[in-house]
């Protein structure tokens, strides 16, 4: 009964004009976050949710997810691309992307946490997105073995790092395997990488000293998550890591509009998604400005 009053709340208040956020946290209270249903996006795709987390609470209630982001992947990405999906959650960019490469192209999407992995698998195949679609149940750092991790279902995220998630009702650990992902473009003898999301709350320094050739050679377009709670010097080692091979860095903070972030900001304090453009390629920018309101 309560998964067809979720849905009855979906309808509602994605048609609200104002006072979802205080809509929606009244609906979970009274109905809970169990809701084991699929459900359908505005462009078709299909997601299947097992709990209604906190990474996936905007997409259920209001069929949104990252707009701005999302708008912006689908200028910067093209057919016959070969992109990377750094913690791939339950699938959005990565099914999205899928869309967009087509059968020419490849998604490569590293998800660790199993029950979150498993999720993305599932609304891969919900799409039937199998072809283009390479998921690994590995983390990308900069060794590889074993690594000890941490995840909560109810947040719906996973972390290397201990202390890296508060809050999430019940904490699960576990050990998973761990790549560079220089080696695994070398294991797999793939052929280029033109686009990157990263996102792994904490752990894309470690991520982007592992993908160092990968940057030199392949200069990717790179949309990454920069976080001083992370750390004091996290977001300072982003850019560094990355300014090292020639990129220019613009700010998504500010929804309608790139702006650029100049090298003596690099040690703010970022909270935010940070796009990254090879200095050469610059060119794009008229693009992906064009019409983003």
């Amino acid at each position: 009964m309560n998964k067809l009053f979720l849905r009855i709340s979906r309808y509602i208040i994605s048609r609200l004009p104002k006072g979802k956020s205080l809509a929606i946290r009244i609906a979970l209270y009274l109905f809970g976050n169990k809701f084991d249903g699929v459900i359908t996006a505005v462009d078709g795709r299909k997601f299947y949710m097992n709990n209604i987390s906190l990474v996936k609470r905007q997409l259920f209630f209001v069929n949104e997810y990252e707009d701005y982001e999302t708008k912006l992947i689908q200028k910067i990405v093209r057919a016959g691309d070969y992109t990377l999906d750094v913690g791939a959650s339950f699938g959005w960019y990565t099914t999205l992307m899928s869309k967009i490469v087509g059968t020419s192209g490849k998604v490569f999407a590293f998800e660790l946490a199993p029950n979150i992995a498993q999720e993305c698998k599932k609304n891969i195949e919900l799409n039937n997105m199998q072809d283009n679609i390479i998921l690994e149940d590995t983390a990308l750092g900069d060794t590889e073995g074993v690594v000890d991790f941490i995840y909560s279902e109810d947040l719906g995220l996973g972390n290397l790092n201990p202390k890296g998630l508060t809050g999430g009702g019940l904490l699960k650990t576990g050990k998973g395997k761990i790549t560079t992902f220089d080696r695994y473009i070398e294991k797999n003898n793939i052929p280029k990488i033109n686009f990157i999301k990263c996102d792994i709350d904490g752990a894309e320094v470690l991520f982007l000293k592992g993908a160092r050739r990968t940057l030199s050679v392949y200069r990717p377009f790179i949309l990454i998550e920069a976080s001083g709670s992370h750390g004091r010097n996290s977001c300072y080692e982003i850019f560094n890591e990355i300014n090292q091979f020639g990129y220019k860095f613009f700010s998504l903070h500010y929804k309608t509009r790139l702006k650029p972030i100049p090298e003596h900001e690099f040690k703010r304090n970022f909270k935010e998604n940070i796009l990254c453009l090879p200095s050469d390629r610059l060119s794009v920018l008229s693009v992906l400005t064009k019409d983003m309101q």
